[in-house]
């Protein structure tokens, strides 16, 4: 089995997707819980630690503002929005200013996979099984197949 986890932190793992949208809360486990029992299982079986594991959904498209002057200066704080009016500024200074003060939540969402004790048998089944499955695939003759 071969694993390679973007970085191992003392308490827990963490891998980095890059997405265009945010996974929806109820759609984590369906999308990403395979993978993360597997990284797991194979960082245990390396080192022998039970750690978390952390998706970091990271979007690759910028920070998205609403489309009306208005409702983006109401997104700048009070003092900015006072310059704002004063200097008449443009909506794109409006929206660089907004960009500035972009912060690692307004376009990264953090996923975390407790670690549970259960994926250890888990795994292993899995693996037994692929291996069997592996095992006889190789012991089939053309014949069987056709």
């Amino acid at each position: 089995m071969k694993v390679k986890i973007d970085a191992v932190y003392p308490d827990y793992l963490v891998d980095h997707k890059s997405v265009t949208t945010f996974t929806k809360p109820e759609d984590w486990v369906e999308k990403y819980k395979d993978k993360a029992i597997i990284y797991q299982y194979a960082h245990y079986k390396e080192t022998g630690e039970k750690k978390d594991i952390i998706y970091r959904e990271v979007r690759k498209s910028k920070r998205s503002f609403p489309k009306t002057k208005a409702e983006c200066m109401a997104l700048l704080p009070a003092k900015l929005q006072e310059q704002a009016e004063e200097e008449k500024w443009l909506m794109q200074d409006i929206k660089n200013h907004l960009y500035l003060q972009t912060t690692a939540d307004d376009v990264s969402q953090k996923i975390v996979f407790a670690r549970d004790d259960s994926i250890i048998p888990t795994v292993e089944r899995l693996i037994a099984n692929a291996v069997k499955k592996a095992d006889r695939l190789r012991e089939l003759q053309l014949e069987d197949v056709l």
